[in-house]
């Protein structure tokens, strides 16, 4: 934990969150909900060996770095990546749900572990390479040398040479071998490579949909809104927060089977409809997110309607039953990025558009955030 002022922000926080994620915990010494917060995220840090760093700002003795942040409460904590803001949480909240926030942002410590040693490997077998090819390039230098000696001096000379240029084979067979097990290296952190990405890619869609996870959801939202922030697009995202009507009742009605071909007939309709530069991610049991990039309100508001009408038109049979079930419908909720908020403002809001459709009666698009 590093108590951080004006002078040592940039270097502390903007800089340090290039490589690691940085949780900056804004507290005062007078508060109290902020002498039960700090013990937990100090644990955590440790805890996370690494894979976040936390700061301190206190918030009345460094008010201009306060009021950069807009805060206008303790303990207010925000997590920062590459330079920018992506998160935050306001109050004391339990170790477990502070470590719930951290996991949507931090690496896992499987796949931190993972790149490093791959990293370590690719750079061992560079500088194996370059020492193999260096000592092959000498080697063969030396016995070209030779021959020509050879041809040049006298007959009594030879045998001496003969058996340099013998020494000079074996020399060439050992960097050939030296070689062929860099080349065999090489195949390895290959494999290794791909099976790294191979799980991140796992690790971040839901297996039952094929689309992202929540995971994945919450990285893109995070850097949808840094972009946002540095671009200064003109169009900020919006963000479509969807929910499968009476999901309860389809899985009592009919069995977890056939609500599970429920949810990916939902699925299939959502990758079918997200434009090239959107996300569509399944968020939890029947809920569902489509992330629009820098999109108009009146054509987020078109998508959220054809994606209602689209599934609401489908008819769902049971597999080997050619009988129709009742036809399900969804309700959405859009919000539009609010300069400012932060990613778990952003959701929220589009939630509560979410449960104002649910209030409405369902099978409806409700707007928020304009």
């Amino acid at each position: 934990m590093i108590d951080v002022t004006v002078q040592n922000f940039e270097a502390e926080v903007i800089a340090a969150s290039m490589h690691t994620p940085v949780l900056v915990d804004f507290w005062a010494p007078w508060c109290g909900p902020c002498k039960t917060l700090g013990p937990i995220l100090e644990q955590l840090e440790v805890e996370y060996a690494g894979r976040f760093k936390l700061v301190k700002i206190d918030s009345d003795q460094q008010q201009e770095l306060a009021s950069a942040f807009g805060i206008r409460s303790i303990p207010t904590c925000i997590l920062l990546k590459n330079g920018q803001p992506v998160d935050g949480f306001m109050g004391a909240l339990p170790a477990g749900q502070v470590r719930q926030f951290l996991d949507k942002h931090v690496p896992s410590e499987g796949a931190l572990a993972a790149e490093a040693e791959l990293d370590e490997a690719e750079a061992l077998l560079e500088a194996g390479d370059a020492q193999a090819a260096l000592a092959s390039d000498e080697t063969a230098r030396y016995g070209q040398t030779l021959s020509r000696l050879s041809q040049e001096l006298d007959t009594d000379a030879l045998p001496s040479l003969d058996e340099a240029r013998s020494h000079t084979s074996a020399m060439q067979s050992v960097v050939q071998r030296l070689q062929q097990r860099l080349d065999d290296s090489q195949r390895e952190i290959n494999t290794l490579r791909e099976e790294v990405r191979r799980t991140r890619t796992e690790s971040l869609h839901d297996s039952l949909t094929g689309l992202a996870n929540r995971r994945a959801f919450d990285e893109r939202v995070a850097a949808e809104i840094a972009t946002t922030v540095t671009a200064e697009r003109p169009e900020p995202p919006c963000l479509l927060m969807i929910d499968i009507d009476h999901f309860k009742r389809i899985n009592d009605n009919y069995g977890h089977a056939f609500g599970d071909q429920v949810l990916k007939a939902v699925a299939q309709v959502l990758k079918a409809l997200t434009p090239a530069e959107g996300l569509a991610a399944r968020t939890g049991g029947e809920e569902f997110a489509l992330l629009l990039h820098a999109t108009p309100t009146d054509r987020a508001m078109t998508l959220a309607e054809k994606v209602r009408t689209a599934i609401a038109g489908s008819r769902i049979r049971r597999k080997g039953n050619e009988q129709q079930v009742e036809h399900v419908t969804v309700s959405l909720g859009v919000a539009v990025y609010l300069a400012g908020e932060a990613a778990a403002q952003f959701i929220d809001r589009a939630d509560q558009a979410l449960y104002a459709s649910k209030a409405a009666g369902r099978d409806r698009v409700t707007l928020l955030g304009v």
